[in-house]
């Protein structure tokens, strides 16, 4: 294991946010899922909707009903971070 992820998986047991197991829900990291709806050409907004509303996540909001506002909070900034690390790093790799 590298560095980072030690520094990453000490900051996550203290984090307090809501950690969700996307691997297990959609059958691949949530990382992966969003990058393959970018390849795809949507935008932030409408991957959000398709992970929402995706058959796999829909069980698991109706059996976490009582989580479901933080679930989909927690889904929203995951994307929009991911889409705007993304952009950033396309910058710097290009030089602007």
């Amino acid at each position: 294991m590298t560095d980072d992820w030690i520094v990453i998986k000490e900051q996550i047991k203290r984090s307090k946010i809501t950690r969700i197991k996307w691997k297990k829900i959609l059958g691949m990291s949530l990382t992966q899922a969003i990058l393959l709806f970018k390849k795809d050409g949507l935008t932030s907004e409408e991957c959000f909707i398709m992970l929402r509303d995706e058959s796999k996540l829909t069980p698991f909001i109706e059996s976490h009903f009582e989580m479901r506002t933080k679930i989909l909070n927690n889904l929203k900034i995951s994307v929009s971070a991911r889409y705007g690390e993304s952009k950033t790093e396309d910058k710097i790799l290009r030089g602007k």
